[in-house]
């Protein structure tokens, strides 16, 4: 059978790589059920029930909560792939004062993935990824809360 021998899967793995960095996402495939698990779906209320969990411990312990959406840095570029994501983690924040959302993809607007990848088809921070995403959060954490 076509579908495999290892020589057309890794051909079929490396277009796959091309279209999401060109926002190209393949139906069915399993990038595309990631991103739909957070429309709504069982999967989603689940995580809600988790992070409203949290939030609750973070609550009874005094702890500040922030929720980290640490990008795929080597789809920088197509950051409109995950706009259901954004849009969730959003409107649950909203929903949750004590709740502090950082999306780590607006840090780099504007930015190229080849300044912060490791490798063109790993979406792995560098360590000047690291570095921002640290400067950052240590800005969140250092903050007077009120």
């Amino acid at each position: 059978m076509i579908y495999r021998s290892s020589g057309v899967t890794c051909i079929l793995a490396s277009v796959h790589r091309e279209l999401k960095q060109a926002g190209v996402i393949i139906p069915g495939s399993r990038f595309d059920s990631i991103r739909k698990a957070y429309d709504d779906s069982p999967a989603w209320q689940r995580v809600t029930e988790i992070l409203e969990e949290m939030d609750g411990d973070c609550a009874a312990r005094g702890a500040e909560f922030i929720v980290l959406k640490f990008p795929e840095m080597n789809l920088l570029e197509a950051g409109r792939l995950f706009r259901g994501y954004d849009r969730a983690f959003e409107a649950f924040a909203a929903g949750h004062p004590r709740v502090h959302y950082v999306d780590g993809t607006r840090l780099f607007e504007g930015e190229a993935s080849r300044d912060f990848v490791l490798h063109k088809y790993d979406g792995h921070p560098n360590a000047a990824a690291h570095g921002r995403i640290a400067e950052r959060l240590a800005r969140q954490i250092s903050r007077p809360r009120g």
